[in-house]
């Protein structure tokens, strides 16, 4: 079901980075197809599944101020990063004398890896000497 949503421009990513992070969780445990997941991660699973009706409600407003009057047009930027993931935004503001409007251009996240290079290079350092 998660690797079912289109999103190209990342509309609904803060609704698909949780369900990706568990997956990312479900993975690292080393599951069979037929085991049963821990009674916590499918606590999470349902609450995402219960909660998917309430995308067909998300609406991007476009600006509808003509290009051609614009004073300026400015293209922001903004990401952010923590343990679990991160995320990145960007979109126009647009000014025409004493009016602006704000359109959405594109948005990307991720999870962030499981393991830190850190940890992979003392692992591959212990192994050296063996």
């Amino acid at each position: 079901m998660a690797s079912q949503i289109f999103d190209p421009f990342a509309l609904v990513q803060p609704h698909a980075l949780p369900v990706k992070r568990l997956m990312q969780q479900l993975c690292d445990m080393n599951l069979g197809w037929d085991d049963s997941i821990p009674e916590d991660l499918e606590e999470t699973w349902q609450r995402w599944v219960q909660a998917l009706p309430k995308l067909e409600d998300v609406t991007v407003l476009q600006c509808f101020m003509p290009l051609e009057n614009a004073g300026s047009i400015e293209l922001h930027c903004f990401s952010d990063a923590c343990e679990t993931g991160d995320g990145a935004v960007c979109y126009f503001r647009i000014a025409s004398g004493s009016s602006w409007c704000c359109q959405f251009v594109i948005g990307k996240s991720r999870v962030a890896p499981l393991s830190s290079l850190h940890t992979l290079v003392r692992a591959l350092c212990s192994n050296f000497g063996k």
